[in-house]
């Protein structure tokens, strides 16, 4: 799972943040820490949040 994660996470524009300003960043902290589960919660929340301003990944489908 970890490793999905990670890949899932490089998706991510390095500018996003949500309004708490979490970041990609604070997601592969907890991934490097083994908290695999935090940084999961924390990738759906950055998705909702880059989702709800209408921006796409160029390589999503």
């Amino acid at each position: 799972m970890p490793s999905g994660l990670a890949a899932a996470s490089l998706l991510v524009p390095e500018g996003a943040a949500t309004e708490n300003d979490i970041t990609v960043s604070d997601v592969g902290d907890y991934l490097a820490h083994d908290e695999w589960e935090m940084a999961l919660d924390l990738l759906e929340e950055l998705g909702d949040e880059w989702t709800a301003l209408g921006l796409r990944c160029a390589s999503c489908p």
